[in-house]
């Protein structure tokens, strides 16, 4: 009895499945023109980082003045927030002196960065340039019109405490001239008061008119009572008010002891090393580049040989 072999049927081959086999044949074909193309991409990468200038970072660092405010609150208060200070630099606020004062453009103007310190109010300012010297320049003329804008700001907090301090100290001299009458007219109604007091015991109560004449001094030492009480009183309002404009005073001269000038940290300094150009990455991303550049190369001359061999054939 013949047995006969009974085939197990291939799958078809799917015309977009991807032969690796096929793929490196196609890499280790063009293998010299890869090697070529990342070297001559290498090579090119590293003679222009030859030739770039070096880039130095230009550093300052400056503290805005602070004060404390007017209300007692003993903690300090920057005279401009250091937020706004960043925002008025990178913004451009004085690129139209910084430019006038240097001698140069805006547009000719490094490009600054601005930076806050974590958890204070310190900003530093960095400029990258291949010019240090200018560089330098520019950035001490932006610390002097920084610094110069925020003093201005702090003689206009100079001005309205010293007018406070004028003020509060003008209201408790009012109040020492109110208790200086009160004082001296004190003493006056409470001797009328005695004196009266002693006139009505001496009426004999018999007769009617010295009934009605010792009504009259009740009335009239009643009256000099509510005087002398309505001085009491105001005499302890008018003594209030002038020990609280006193502790007013107290306050605002010790705010304005407190002030504290704009601070130049750090004067802008170069770094003592280049930070650009990044040679070593530049040159990493052009072999890198040429690398995969180049097999997708040899994969589109692969493509276009095999259409050119396929039109031959038909």
């Amino acid at each position: 009895m013949n047995q006969s072999t009974i085939e197990e049927p291939q799958p078809p081959r799917r015309d977009d499945e991807i032969d690796l086999a096929e793929l490196f044949i196609i890499l280790w074909k063009r293998k010299m023109m890869i090697a070529a193309v990342t070297m001559i991409a290498t090579i090119a990468a590293v003679v222009v980082t030859l030739t770039l200038p070096k880039v130095y970072k230009i550093t300052a660092i400056i503290e805005p003045g602070s004060y404390m405010g007017m209300d007692g609150n003993t903690s300090p208060v920057t005279v401009e927030d250091p937020q706004t200070i960043k925002a008025n630099i990178v913004n451009g606020r004085y690129d139209a002196a910084l430019a006038r004062n240097i001698g140069v453009t805006p547009e000719e103007l490094e490009q600054l960065t601005v930076a806050i310190f974590e958890n204070s109010d310190i900003v530093k300012i960095n400029v990258d340039s291949s010019n240090p010297e200018r560089a330098v320049a520019i950035s001490e003329e932006l610390v002097e019109l920084v610094q110069s804008d925020l003093h201005a700001k702090m003689e206009v907090q100079f001005e309205q405490i010293d007018n406070a301090i004028k003020g509060a100290q003008k209201s408790a001299d009012y109040m020492h001239k109110e208790l200086s009458l009160m004082a001296a007219q004190m003493p006056a109604v409470k001797s009328e008061i005695t004196e009266l007091e002693k006139q009505r015991k001496q009426l004999n109560a018999k007769t009617q008119n010295a009934t009605l004449a010792m009504l009259n001094f009740s009335n009239e030492i009643q009256t000099r009572k509510n005087y002398l009480k309505d001085y009491q009183e105001k005499h302890i309002y008018y003594l209030e008010k002038k020990e609280g404009k006193l502790l007013e005073v107290e306050q605002l001269l010790n705010s304005r002891a407190a002030f504290q000038a704009t601070q130049i940290i750090q004067k802008p300094t170069v770094s003592k090393t280049p930070v650009g150009p990044k040679k070593k990455l530049i040159v990493t991303l052009a072999f890198m580049v040429g690398f995969m550049g180049s097999i997708m190369l040899a994969f589109v001359i692969e493509f276009i040989n095999n259409i050119r061999l396929r039109n031959n054939h038909s």
